[in-house]
């Protein structure tokens, strides 16, 4: 199998689906867990996905993969995986977080909102808990995608932080000490807005 030089992130997520994948025993296998994995997945993910699938043609064979490949294409054209849908549904439920951040987090105090993180990014919720003198980073996504990565990077950046993933379903797959994982409905939020 090919190597990959990691040279941006786009670089990481495919590896990331290339290293899921490898657990596959046979094309039965990879085919179910390729089909498991679209179904989280918005358009640019799907490509990632897409292009992890070529390194398996030693594999399974072109015609294999090529099936799987179009199968991905075809599954990036559902008006269901329009990446611009899927940032307003994770705006949307940051507005409702913010507008009722008291009932929802009622030991904590509301600071501000896409706090830039120079050389990490931009936290989706930046609040306080003043009991225990610490940060409270809140990373919001959809569906079951992991916090966790960014979390532990924004958490590099304070002192003794407060770690919250909040996501649409409960996250399969590893979990970190430290963060606290929560669903939407975890916190009383529903679903359809």
């Amino acid at each position: 199998m090919e190597k990959l030089q990691i040279r941006s992130e786009n670089d990481r997520i495919t590896v990331s689906f290339i290293t899921m994948l490898s657990n596959c025993e046979d094309f039965k296998e990879f085919f179910i867990k390729v089909s498991e994995l679209k179904l989280d997945l918005n358009r640019k993910e799907l490509s990632n996905l897409q292009d992890a699938a070529r390194f398996y043609e030693p594999k399974y064979g072109y015609k294999a993969i090529i099936f799987i490949r179009d199968m991905l294409a075809a599954e990036k054209l559902l008006p269901c995986n329009n990446l611009s849908k899927i940032r307003k549904t994770e705006e949307e439920y940051k507005k409702e977080i913010i507008s009722n951040f008291n009932k929802f987090f009622p030991n904590y105090t509301y600071t501000s909102s896409e706090v830039v993180v120079p050389g990490v990014g931009r936290i989706d919720i930046l609040a306080y808990c003043s009991k225990a003198n610490q940060p409270v980073i809140i990373e919001l996504k959809i569906k079951s995608r992991n916090p966790s990565q960014q979390l532990i990077a924004y958490g590099s950046k304070f002192e003794n932080p407060i770690l919250i993933g909040i996501t649409e379903t409960e996250i399969i797959g590893p979990v970190c000490d430290g963060i606290r994982y929560l669903t939407y409905k975890d916190i009383g939020i529903n679903e359809e807005m």
